[in-house]
């Protein structure tokens, strides 16, 4: 009687064309009865549950013949347990570095995937969720830096600290391809060096008790044998990261770019996703096909088009085909808003290729009856966006595979810029021994002449490596797609941030992309691929220029790195005639904003990025500062080479902005700016205080650490030589303010230019009083006989030209000297400055100094 209940029940063959048939009658009730009992169902599912375990564990079923269901399940279990021990591990489904456990100073993606040190100083460690005891298993990590690392495994008995990590304890293993060691507490030589970008893959064999290295599929050998196992050694990935390193981990959660065969991932393979992958990936490539079928697929949507406004098919009883269409049509645009309301708004916007931009998008205008304008608004917009989809498709249909990473030429400067490093070492080793080789024995010669080969063949797989990365990534197609991309993102941002709070909704990695974008046109093309290439190149860094200026001072940007990357991209833009022209084209309001924000006081963790900005507009303008290397560093001869860039070495010539110097001179001597004004000044002041007292302390400890015969650590001479130039930086933005807004300090009738003078003066007598003493540390840093190159950029001509810039345009020499009083500062009489070697006039103070105008834009 049941089954015959259920045929009728699912019997679909007796509707009609009023009734429904009895299967959709059934289903329907089914569905609403199962809605409105859920939770009577849970309940008796889970009783379904407890009273089938209660089946499996009984006891009291088995006969001389057959066995009890417990001691049936049981066998059974056990014998799934050890055929599938191999590959059970210990942890969740997805496997991802344990946030739970890891060192605070690890920070970690959304994803949980890509691991960042921010410790200063020393290292942080980070493991996985998942262990492992049993089986041979695999993961890879690709190298965001080339620093020091330590890739490896460990046991959940290791702990870890700041100067302790993965490979520094007993029951943990790792390798390092900086410094090319493995390590397990020592370290012995291992591996090759590593570069940005590789992928480093990590295998493990708990059944032989062996780890292995791989560096981009190739094995370098095995690194550990005999290693603990058994009970209670589980093992977990791990990897421990100095200052500033970076990886990406994969555990088998996306395909291996170099899986091994033998080694399982140990995160099984997301299957469901795959599939869904899959399907999305056919129906992508069935659109891709439609540019084939382009002429009957018209055809189609005409015919489908000409039935749907159909109005002569409607009864009595049945409406046409177009009001049909219609009314669902409105029903789908009230439904959907939300998403529509994220569509283009100009149909004229949305091409992407030249030969469209002709194209008038179908209308409705001839059906307007009914249907309402704001309902003829969003079908077009669906439409537009509709056309813009099937042109994407047309283009990428044409492009290569490769050609749609062309995202990816920025991440490979890091590699270049790697590989670069190693060549200039291989040359500079094979220069220095070629030239010792003909004062050595014959025997010695010959093993001299095995290490110039093997030095020969690096620099040629290097530079073919450059070579290969300059001419595949760095082309014209590529240029071009960037050049697309960044016009799309800036008409993002552009529409997205004008009045009203909706800016502040917009994702950061719009802007990071956008400034990512322009660096990458300006810097990393050049000389192959100028920017020239593309034709509108101006108005596009002209766009990027004018936003920098808007938004800096923009107060909807709340998030610190975000505004860190737009002070340090505008800096940029102030080192090349090309960008300088961008940023003083941008709008007078534009450039009054962000010249204010500029001039605010030092007084947030931004003041860094807007000094350099100031000495960015400066330099070229200063005494002594036309410079791209200081002329103190000829001393060391052509053979110096500084791979950091800062103020002391550069690579670009000054180009100093007039513009902006004669936009901050009228800002600094506005009477109604006075107040802030001396904010700024103070700030500065307080800021050179701070720099130089940290300055004096750091070349203090590096002279008791020599006096002391003591190993410098390279750490403590880099951050000495950044406050020497943080130092220099603000002596050259006083100098600026000093030369543009004198009467800030000289001028009686202004607030506080007393005071601000009398600091002044203080603050230029100390750093006079240091750099001149020969016995202070100042001297003996500079004298040292051992020439570190990080501290070669120390010496007392940034310095002293600076502060004689300084006094200088005090013009306290005319003022004070002419008129027969004695100087603050010099105490004598100075009518004219020679100079030494050929005995010019550099300048004759008895001529009368021009009078400093207050007006509202002065002559300068």
């Amino acid at each position: 009687m049941q089954l015959s209940l259920l045929r009728v029940l699912f019997t679909n063959t007796d509707g009609t064309g009023v009734y429904e048939s009895s299967r959709k009658l059934f289903l329907k009730e089914l569905r609403a009865f199962l809605i409105q009992h859920a939770a009577t169902v849970s309940v008796k599912l889970e009783q379904m549950q407890l009273s089938l375990l209660r089946v499996l564990f009984t006891n009291t079923d088995g006969t001389g013949v057959y066995e009890s269901s417990r001691k049936l399940f049981l066998k059974e279990l056990r014998a799934f347990l050890i055929q599938h021990a191999a590959t059970v591990s210990i942890g969740p489904a997805e496997t991802v570095f344990d946030t739970e456990t890891k060192n605070r100073h690890i920070t970690f993606s959304a994803d949980k995937l890509t691991a960042t040190c921010t410790l200063p100083k020393g290292s942080g460690t980070a493991k996985a969720n998942t262990a492992l005891y049993k089986g041979k298993w695999q993961y890879e990590v690709q190298l965001g830096t080339c620093g020091i690392m330590q890739v490896g495994w460990c046991t959940v008995l290791c702990k870890f600290m700041a100067e302790m990590g993965v490979g520094d304890t007993t029951h943990s293993y790792a390798y390092d391809g900086q410094r090319k060691k493995k390590w397990n507490v020592a370290a012995q030589n291992y591996g090759e060096t590593w570069f940005a970008g590789d992928i480093i893959g990590t295998v493990i064999d708990l059944n032989e008790g062996t780890i292995e290295f791989y560096r981009n599929g190739f094995s370098m050998g095995i690194a550990f044998e005999k290693i603990q196992t058994g009970p209670g050694m589980a093992y977990f990935p791990a990897v421990s990261l100095s200052s500033g390193e970076s990886v990406v981990a994969n555990f088998g959660g996306s395909p291996f770019k170099y899986p091994l065969s033998g080694y399982e991932p140990i995160q099984l393979a997301p299957l469901k996703e795959s599939i869904k992958a899959n399907i999305v990936l056919d129906w992508v490539r069935n659109l891709l096909t439609l540019e084939e079928m382009k002429p009957e697929l018209e055809q189609m949507q005409l015919s489908l088009l000409r039935v749907l406004f159909t109005n002569t098919d409607g009864t009595g009883v049945y409406e046409s085909s177009r009001k049909l269409f219609l009314k669902e049509l409105r029903a789908f645009l009230i439904q959907h808003a939300a998403t529509v309301s994220f569509m283009l708004n100009e149909t004229e916007d949305t091409d992407v290729t030249s030969s469209s931009k002709n194209k008038k998008p179908f209308t409705f205008e001839s059906y307007s009856n009914e249907v309402s304008s704001a309902e003829i608004d969003s079908i077009r917009r669906v439409i537009a966006s509709f056309q813009l989809y099937q042109k994407r498709l047309s283009i990428a249909s044409e492009v290569n595979d490769d050609d749609n990473k062309c995202a990816i030429c920025y991440n490979y400067e890091n590699s270049v810029a790697s590989i670069k490093t190693k060549m200039r070492e291989y040359t500079k080793c094979y220069v220095e021994y070629k030239n010792k080789f003909n004062q050595i024995d014959d025997p010695v010669a010959a093993e001299l002449n095995k290490y110039f080969e093997v030095c020969r063949s690096n620099i040629d797989m290097q530079g073919r490596h450059v070579a290969w990365i300059l001419s595949a990534i760095y082309s014209p197609s590529k240029q071009n797609q960037l050049a697309w991309l960044l016009r799309t993102v800036i008409r993002t941002l552009e529409k997205s941030s004008g009045e009203g709070p909706r800016f502040k909704f917009v994702p950061c990695f719009y802007i990071e992309s956008m400034l990512m974008i322009a660096s990458v046109l300006r810097t990393h093309f050049d000389p192959l691929v100028p920017i020239q290439n593309i034709p509108d190149y101006f108005d596009l860094l002209k766009s990027v220029a004018e936003f920098l200026a808007c938004h800096i001072p923009d107060p909807r940007i709340t998030d610190k790195n975000v505004r860190d990357t737009l002070r340090e991209s505008a800096a940029g833009f102030f080192c090349s005639p090309l960008t300088l022209k961008c940023m003083e084209g941008v709008s007078s309001e534009s450039m009054e904003s962000f010249i204010r924000a500029l001039l605010k006081a030092y007084d947030g963790s931004n003041w860094a990025q807007t000094n350099w900005i100031l000495v960015r507009i400066w330099h070229g303008s200063g005494f002594a500062f036309r410079y791209t290397h200081s002329p103190h560093l000829s001393k060391f001869g052509p053979d110096l080479v500084l791979t950091d860039t800062n103020l002391i070495c550069q690579r670009n010539n000054p180009c100093p902005s007039t513009v902006y110097q004669k936009k901050i001179q009228r800002l600094l001597l506005q009477e109604s700016n006075q107040e802030s004004a001396s904010a700024f000044l103070n700030s500065l002041l307080n800021q050179l205080n701070w720099a130089f007292s940290e300055f004096i302390s750091m070349i203090q400890g590096i002279q008791n650490l020599s006096t002391e015969r003591a190993v410098l650590q390279t750490r403590h001479l880099v951050i000495t030589a950044t406050c020497f130039d943080i130092l220099v930086c603000l002596l050259r933005v006083l100098e600026m303010i000093v030369v543009l807004a004198r009467p800030l300090f000289t001028d009686p009738a202004r607030p506080n230019s007393a005071s601000m003078l009398e600091r002044l003066c203080q603050i230029l007598c100390q750093l006079l009083l240091r750099c001149s003493s020969s016995a202070g540390c100042f001297n003996y840093i500079i004298n040292l006989d051992i020439k570190v190159p990080e501290i070669l950029t120390i010496d007392h001509f940034p310095i002293l030209s600076a502060i004689a810039g300084i006094l200088i345009s005090l013009s306290c020499i005319n003022h004070h000297l002419l008129n027969t009083r004695l100087c603050f500062f010099c105490k004598t009489t100075i009518t004219k400055v020679i100079e030494c070697n050929t005995g010019a006039v550099l300048h004759d103070f008895t001529v009368p100094p021009p009078s400093v105008s207050t007006a509202a834009d002065p002559e300068f």
